[in-house]
């Protein structure tokens, strides 16, 4: 994690901590931290499990960062509203290809991508339902691995 942390600090010494290349390094990071959470309760040989974790983890923030661009900084982009539609669809595609569970859990993110997409929310509200929709993700993916 260290590397990766060494590459936000100078997205963040450039100022540009918004790059989506940034948005992307921090996302690994989070996942990174499921996995170490994942080997305190299971076995280092398990690696379906952990790789589970980071998989489910990164599909779901990576949907975020496309959500919170298309609420926040890239509000009348059409290239990032149709990027967050497009992999919000093909998620919960996926989903249904891997388990119901699975698809359930990413059908959130995608009912939120679209019809929140245009309308005039503040970015406090846009945290909060991404808050609630990231506990929703964590209980149904927690319900999943066990």
């Amino acid at each position: 994690m260290i590397p990766l942390s060494l590459v936000n600090a100078y997205f963040a010494k450039k100022k540009n901590e918004r790059a989506f290349t940034n948005d992307l390094i921090a996302v690994i990071i989070f996942c990174l931290f499921g996995i170490i959470s994942t080997l305190l309760n299971q076995s280092l040989l398990d690696v379906n499990k952990w790789f589970t974790v980071f998989i489910i983890s990164f599909l779901y923030f990576f949907g975020t960062i496309l959500y919170v661009k298309t609420m926040i900084r890239e509000k009348k982009s059409q290239k990032y509203k149709w990027s967050s539609w497009l992999y919000h669809a093909f998620i919960v595609l996926i989903g249904l290809l891997i388990h119901p569970i699975i698809m359930v859990m990413y059908i959130p993110s995608l009912v939120r991508a679209i019809v929140l997409y245009g309308r005039k929310i503040k970015i406090m509200q846009v945290g909060m339902i991404e808050i609630a929709n990231s506990v929703f993700v964590l209980i149904m993916g927690s319900i999943y691995l066990h």
